[in-house]
């Protein structure tokens, strides 16, 4: 007449199918996440590890160094953006290919001084410069909006990657 284990048909205890299948299930993921998150791991370690001999290579000199010239375009003047060789090979030119000749011939002529008086005051570094210096490029760098949100993105960046419960959230995010 018993009914056997009345704590079995209990929706809490331990041995009832349904909450042991929901133990299992959290086990399986709880593993699953370990994989990732140790995958990533070896994969942020190979990654620097990559960068650093690249690096290491490129200052011994076995490697030719990498010249990023996404913005240097900026700080060069209309004089350097121009090819003779493009003009020599018969690629279309534009004006300004014409307006640096003209400020060739300009120079030439104007190399002598108007008058000795305006020679005389001017100090060297005036009278010889070319416009092709760059005066200041450390200064021009910290002015530079770009490189002071670039270095903002890097030390945020930086700083997400050592907080592991953020580093964690974000592969969550990344793997769903």
């Amino acid at each position: 007449m018993g009914g056997g284990d009345l704590n079995l048909k209990k929706s809490w205890h331990p041995s009832t199918m349904k909450n042991m299948e929901k133990v299992w299930k959290a086990q399986q993921q709880d593993n699953q996440e370990k994989k990732k998150i140790a995958e990533l791991k070896r994969d942020i370690e190979l990654e620097r590890d990559k960068e650093d001999l690249t690096k290491y290579a490129m200052e011994q000199g076995t490697i030719e160094k990498k010249n990023d010239k996404k913005l240097d375009w900026m700080y060069k003047g209309p004089q350097q953006s121009i090819s003779r060789e493009d003009y020599l090979i018969g690629k279309k030119i534009d004006k300004t290919f014409e307006q640096f000749a003209l400020a060739e011939k300009n120079l030439e002529r104007n190399k002598l001084p108007s008058n000795h008086i305006e020679y005389d005051c001017a100090p060297p570094s005036l009278r010889f410069l070319s416009g092709n210096e760059q005066v200041d490029l450390a200064k021009k760098l910290q002015e530079d909006p770009l490189f002071a949100i670039k270095k903002k993105e890097m030390e945020s960046r930086s700083k997400l990657l050592q907080n592991p419960v953020k580093l964690k959230k974000l592969q969550e995010l990344v793997y769903k």
